[in-house]
């Protein structure tokens, strides 16, 4: 274009020279360029959608009242005269995280969901919850993992956001119990506090005057008890509250052990559609779930359906339930017989409560050389998963309650456990956790995010992998009294750690595919577990191969130094004796697990870390004397059969019948 003016110009006055040589022009088109520019960022004006412009007439007499925002929820041991007593040892601090309401289907709903309930029934989401199809503008408040000591302590958050719900109009509370038997304590528990709260809460709300009509009360309740069934145990919602507590006593227990909980729920929903549906209906009401059960439910293949179903509705879930155990499924239950006339001692149950997340991310490896029961059923700090994604995007609230949770920062034993709780070994600040919440996403979601990071992918496959175990009474002393006997005490030792070896080798081939990508993970969670499972494997791998190179080496290179000794004993070291390769990998188990605790402190994946740091890689041979054994002694008097007179008194004593945990 420059080109073409100084021709035009050199056409035009006949003149070499033109304006247009040298650097000005450059200058030119530049200024006015950003002349344009900022003349057309100015002109951009902020817009926001759904807000219409309004004009409001102040009274300069009027007085001015300042708008008070409640952004913090006190908590209390102590018994109060008004709603805010939050029961005991309730976790401060952890605020509901945001997330918007999409009305996007996250499953089809063309398929009749199966309820169990001796009928098949096809809610028409599309139809009958169309008119409450959720404001995108909306913002829902969703957490999970709100740790309680206490049923009551999760009851009394449940009366504050009742309260918060009925500023916004007339609510719908839907109270579903699980009836399992080992839930039958904390039933009583709810209902004592229900008695209180709801009284508290008619108090504010003025629910129970039966002078006004019932469409006009601002909070109506309906309970209902499921387990393989489902069962209303009020004709209709109900504004007395005597007969909502009556209803406590009426839940039957079943020894069945199947809980539909996700079926229950949509079932609950639907048989309320009319208080949702018809907008012509006077008592339309924002309907809130509320579930108290003790495991993760039978039917989770509906659960993208019924979360769909509560998101269309507006209608938040709430569940009262139970940790999960860290990265794990199964966990004991402390039964003991409710009839005091039976055997009153503790039982030992297996309950599924887990795990936290939709698949495995954490590998079974045993410890090598010791026991590895304290554990295995460690707080993950999340409730289940599938229960505890329908809390959050619904915008409710997952409430793991357990009695133990005041012990965080100790193991907790056996005894300990009160009864009708699980075993729980170990408990983690929620505060904390709160950093490693599981992603709580559909499948299809959850495969593709494995997909962007190999790291996360082969974690999940290692941990998919059959449990593998450890060497936890390898053999150590070896007594050479007889050098046959010698070389095969070893040989049979070595045989356990040759059938180990291979397994962990796959586990290390699964997770080596990671590696490289491991630097572009950024998610606190996946980083703990990334580093945990590698520098386990690696310390697994490691111990094995030199506690078998040891071994072999044994058989031919061994010398005592004081020709008394006669026994060889393995004893744990901090270096490799075995070989370059081993040590190297030590070096990076080290490496990962040392990560692991001065990353993530105080949480599930440090404390295994912790673990495998107590134990040296490497092994060492010491050398000493072994007594050799003394000949058996000749014994004629066969007194054996001499009744101990203590024995027959312990069996005079009476003893109360036993019987068998009910199927929880």
């Amino acid at each position: 274009m420059l080109k073409t003016l100084r021709r035009w110009w050199q056409s035009r006055t006949g003149q070499t020279a033109t304006p247009f040589d040298g650097e000005a022009p450059y200058y030119v088109f530049s200024l006015l360029f950003h002349v344009i520019l900022v003349l057309a960022l100015g002109s951009v004006v902020y817009y926001t959608p759904g807000r219409p412009l309004m004009v409001l007439e102040s009274d300069t007499d009027a007085q001015v009242i300042e708008e008070i925002e409640l952004t913090e929820l006190a908590i209390s041991d102590l018994p109060q005269e008004e709603i805010g007593d939050l029961g005991e040892a309730i976790d401060e601090g952890l605020k509901n995280e945001a997330q918007t309401i999409a009305i996007q289907a996250l499953a089809p709903m063309e398929q009749p969901l199966i309820d169990d309930f001796g009928s098949t029934f096809a809610p028409d989401v599309d139809s009958i919850l169309a008119a409450e199809e959720a404001n995108p503008n909306v913002i829902a408040r969703g957490a999970s993992g709100v740790g309680v000591a206490g049923a009551t302590g999760a009851v009394d958050q449940i009366t504050d956001e009742i309260l918060r719900a009925c500023d916004q109009g007339p609510v719908l509370a839907i109270w579903l119990f699980d009836q399992s038997a080992s839930l039958q304590p904390q039933r009583q528990e709810i209902k004592q506090r229900f008695d209180r709260v709801y009284r508290e809460l008619d108090t504010i709300l003025n629910f129970t005057d039966e002078s006004k009509p019932l469409q006009s009360a601002p909070l109506l309740t309906q309970v209902y008890q499921y387990a393989s069934g489902l069962k209303s145990m009020l004709p209709k919602p109900s504004r007395d509250i005597d007969a909502v507590l009556s209803t406590f006593d009426q839940i039957q227990d079943d020894d069945a052990g199947i809980e539909r909980s996700f079926a229950a729920i949509a079932q609950a929903l639907t048989d309320h559609k009319t208080y949702l549906r018809d907008s012509k209906l006077s008592d339309k009401r924002k309907i809130m779930l509320l579930v108290v059960t003790d495991e993760v439910g039978d039917d989770r293949d509906l659960m993208d359906q019924v979360i769909e179903m509560c998101r269309r509705a507006a209608a938040p879930v709430y569940v009262i339930g139970v940790p999960a155990p860290f990265g794990t499924e199964k966990v004991r239950f402390k039964w003991v017989d409710p009839d005091p006339d039976y055997d009153q001692d503790p039982q030992w149950a297996t309950l599924d409560q887990g795990p936290e997340t939709l698949l495995p991310e954490r590998i079974q490896l045993g410890f090598f050389g010791m026991p590895d029961d304290d554990l295995e059923t460690m707080d993950s700090g999340f409730g289940p998963f599938a229960l505890s994604r329908l809390a959050v995007e619904t915008g409710g609230i997952y409430f793991t309650v357990h009695p133990n949770r005041q012990l965080t920062g100790r193991r907790v034993t056996a005894w300990e456990t009160s009864p009708y709780a699980s075993h729980i070994n170990y408990f983690f600040d929620p505060l904390v956790m709160q950093r490693y919440r599981p992603d709580y996403i559909n499948m299809e979601r959850y495969q593709k995010g494995l997909k962007q990071n190999p790291c996360r992918e082969a974690l999940v496959r290692a941990s998919m992998q059959s449990g593998v175990g450890a060497l936890t009474t390898p053999g150590l002393r070896f007594p050479k009294l007889d050098e046959a006997e010698f070389v095969n005490s070893l040989s049979q030792a070595q045989r356990a750690a040759a059938l180990l070896e291979p397994q962990v080798e796959q586990l290390y081939a699964i997770l080596a595919v990671g590696e490289t990508s491991r630097a572009r993970e950024l998610v606190p969670r996946w980083q703990a577990g990334y580093d945990l499972a590698m520098g386990r494997v690696l310390a697994a791998k490691v111990r094995t191969e030199a506690y078998n190179a040891m071994l072999a080496a044994a058989k031919t290179r061994l010398k005592f130094e004081d020709p008394k000794n006669n026994t060889w004993e393995l004893k744990g070291a901090d270096t490799i004796e075995v070989g370059s390769r081993l040590a190297n990998l030590a070096e990076q188990a080290t490496m990962y697990l040392t990560r692991v605790v001065r990353e993530h402190p105080k949480t599930p994946w440090a404390k295994l870390a912790e673990r495998e740091l107590s134990t040296p890689l490497g092994w060492k041979w010491e050398e000493s004397y072994t007594q050799p054994p003394s000949p058996p002694a000749m014994n004629n008097n066969n007194n054996n059969n001499i009744p101990n007179p203590n024995d027959e008194r312990a069996m005079m004593l009476e003893r109360k019948p036993r019987r068998a945990p009910p199927r929880l």
